[in-house]
């Protein structure tokens, strides 16, 4: 910049001052490569202080610094490479001054500053200068960018000087030095399966029934019901009829008939094996009675209730179908009486048992 300066102040041009100037920082060893591809984008602002006259305009500066440099665009707004031109006036005198930035994560790090001074009268020369010197300062900043940093070598350090074991020594070899290898890491343990989810299963039944002391004589009967069953456990409730049953007085011409109509609960577990279920079951229902034969004809009811427990099994058929096989033992709470006169016809034993086939239907 002195040295421009010095130049300026003979009366030497202001290009070619710029040249000269620019040609000497070159001889002292400053090395310019303008062929790196590819090269950084630059941001490029140019700015002249009002009522001055006869400089570049900002497309024909854009211009003369374009054509200096390689590629056909190498401006872009934001790009990582700021240089800012201002040409103000200072007296008699006019100077361009040039800053330039490298943006480091999106903030203007430190900036390096050039001036260049001309006459008043001559901004024509002073900006065309300006764009020769932005075009150098841009291939200089560009190489500087693209240079790959030096590769060290490490120097090895001084080595021990080995001893030698003295002539005719007689003994253990020396042992090798034993490397120590760190432990691998104990692998952790797998973690548990995920429990799997219980699902409530729904399902609806009907069954056929045998029974022995339920009513007089074996007798038959049918139940309808629904199911339901989380896991091992399962609830139940059926809805059935047992079937007239009849028998007759020691003289032969007369008799009784009865019937049962009942409602029953179940409380089951169920087991793997063999898929049987173990119950224990409730039954409340209407015990009716009527006379037969010309003389005795009345019908009469009463409550009936009965506990007991159920043993079956449950096969699986096709889909959502499965055959249900049971036992069940029942022990009545108060035990129907049939009474013909004075002549008592049947009485429920203490124990009464069904056996019952039925089929079930998976509904959810």
């Amino acid at each position: 910049m002195v040295r421009t300066l010095e130049l300026l102040k003979r009366g030497w041009p202001a290009t070619l001052a710029v040249a000269l100037s620019t040609g000497a920082a070159r001889a002292d060893g400053a090395v310019v490569t303008t062929d790196v591809v590819p090269a950084p984008k630059v941001e490029l602002r140019y700015e002249v202080e009002k009522g001055i006259v006869g400089c570049l305009s900002e497309p024909e500066f854009l211009d003369a610094v374009r054509r200096r440099l390689p590629d056909e665009e190498p401006f872009a707004e934001g790009a990582s490479i700021l240089v800012t031109t201002r040409i103000a006036r200072d007296g008699r005198w006019l100077h361009a001054t040039i800053t330039h930035r490298e943006r480091v994560d999106q903030t203007p790090d430190a900036a390096a500053t050039q001036d260049i001074v001309a006459g008043s009268a001559e901004c024509s020369t002073l900006s065309a200068a300006a764009a020769l010197t932005v075009s150098l300062t841009i291939e200089r900043s560009r190489s500087l960018s693209l240079a790959a940093p030096p590769t060290t070598t490490p120097i090895p350090g001084p080595q021990e000087p080995s001893v030698a074991a003295p002539v005719g020594t007689v003994g253990p070899a020396p042992a090798e030095p034993r490397t120590s290898h760190p432990a691998k890491a104990a692998a952790p343990p797998p973690s548990a399966p995920p429990a799997p989810r219980t699902h409530t299963e729904v399902r609806t039944q009907a069954a056929f029934l045998v029974g022995v002391g339920i009513l007089p004589h074996a007798s038959t009967g049918t139940s309808f019901g629904l199911t339901a069953r989380r896991g091992r456990f399962g609830v139940g409730l059926d809805a059935g009829a047992w079937l007239p049953a009849t028998i007759e007085s020691g003289a032969g011409h007369a008799g009784a008939q009865a019937w049962l109509l009942f409602l029953s609960g179940s409380a089951c577990l169920h087991t793997a094996w063999l898929r049987t279920f173990v119950c224990a079951i409730g039954t409340a229902g209407d015990f009716r009675a009527a006379g037969t034969g010309r003389v005795v004809s009345r019908l009469s009811s009463s409550a009936y209730f009965a506990g007991g427990a159920r043993l079956g099994t449950e096969v699986p058929i096709a889909g959502p179908f499965s055959l249900e096989l049971h036992g069940s033992a029942l022990f009545p709470v108060s035990r129907p009486l049939l009474r013909f006169g004075n002549e008592s016809l049947w009485r429920a034993p203490l124990v009464g048992g069904e056996i019952g086939v039925g089929l079930r239907m998976s509904i959810l």
